[in-house]
């Protein structure tokens, strides 16, 4: 066995230095985001790096072959 495993991160308005011109420029845009996630509020790079430490963790053994939004639930908003 190879154990190797395959995912796809999916984030979705994460506040990054290369986001923040987006942000800054249009607060609508931001509030967009807030507004469209269930925990209302922007990503940030931390939450980020927690769900890729968790998928290379034992405690993800057996995930493979999936894509993680990391969105605060926004995808899932009409």
């Amino acid at each position: 066995s190879l154990d190797i495993t395959v995912h796809c991160m999916r984030p979705e308005a994460i506040a990054t230095r290369m986001a923040a011109g987006a942000f800054s420029a249009g607060p609508a845009f931001a509030e967009f985001w807030r507004n469209k996630a269930a925990l209302k509020r922007l990503g940030q790079p931390g939450d980020i790096a927690s769900a890729i430490a968790f998928l290379l963790s034992d405690g993800a053994g057996f995930i493979s072959g999936h894509g993680i939004f990391v969105d605060g639930a926004a995808m899932s908003a009409p």
